[in-house]
């Protein structure tokens, strides 16, 4: 195993203090934050590219819609593999 110097006393320690330990899942979450406030506010999840008052929403939103068609596509994909192949 990989040598630390990270002890259970510091990672309480960091625990305690709000220590963020997953960088990617903490932006996911303020930016889906911001939506939520969005959505109150328009009645929608039409967030324009360019968005001065959540500056990195509308990109976020993007991604999000990218990342789903291309899961959607995997989908399509692994059933097709399954009609084909049925054990």
């Amino acid at each position: 195993a990989a040598e630390t110097s990270l002890s259970g006393e510091r990672i309480d320690k960091l625990n305690a203090v709000g220590f963020i330990w997953d960088v990617h899942e903490a932006q996911w979450l303020e930016r889906y934050a911001e939506l939520k406030k969005y959505r109150r506010d328009h009645g929608d999840t039409l967030v324009p590219k360019h968005y001065p008052v959540y500056p990195f929403l509308g990109r976020w939103v993007d991604k999000q819609r990218f990342d789903f068609k291309r899961f959607m596509a995997k989908k399509k994909l692994e059933d097709c593999d399954e009609i084909e192949d049925p054990e």
